[in-house]
């Protein structure tokens, strides 16, 4: 029995994103719909993080950072700039850079993992979120934001029969 899943939102925005072939057609969803429901995102935000983890271009990166940096200042975080700077890259890419995601160390001189947690992550895979609290507070807004953005692609694209 096979147990593969389809494909979520995310992945098939990512896919959409990479395509050539944006024929809508009416009796399948396709990459051209996807786009569609993705233009009609009313969560600006939630969008322009998608496009960032499809990919990264230097103007969307900074309208991004600056979203974040006026709800750092609207959430009373000191020195918003450079806190909502740093969230964004850790959320970006928040893979540990010692364990490479591995969430264990590597036993020395071979390919194999040890049984050893990764002292930089502590298992978890990723790097600790900058600045404490502040950057948690930030980053969960970010992926709130994502998620809305998500639901309302999903919202689009459900069947209306």
């Amino acid at each position: 029995m096979n147990t593969t899943e389809a494909p979520g939102i995310e992945e098939q925005y990512v896919s959409a994103c990479h395509t050539s072939n944006m024929r809508v057609e009416a009796d399948r969803r396709g990459a051209g719909d996807v786009i569609i429901a993705a233009g009609m995102n009313p969560v600006r935000l939630g969008g322009a993080l998608l496009r960032l983890h499809t990919r990264c271009d230097t103007l969307g990166l900074e309208k991004v950072q600056i979203a974040v940096s006026i709800q750092a200042n609207y959430m009373g975080i000191k020195s918003p700039d450079s806190i909502s700077s740093a969230v964004v890259g850790w959320w970006l890419s928040k893979v540990c850079k010692k364990c490479h995601g591995r969430k264990f160390d590597v036993i020395p001189n071979t390919p194999s993992l040890s049984t050893k947690h990764c002292k930089a992550c502590y298992g978890t895979g990723e790097e600790r979120i900058p600045f404490g609290d502040d950057g948690r507070a930030l980053a969960s807004w970010l992926d709130d934001c994502k998620a809305a953005a998500v639901h309302s692609i999903k919202r689009r694209l459900r069947p209306t029969t």
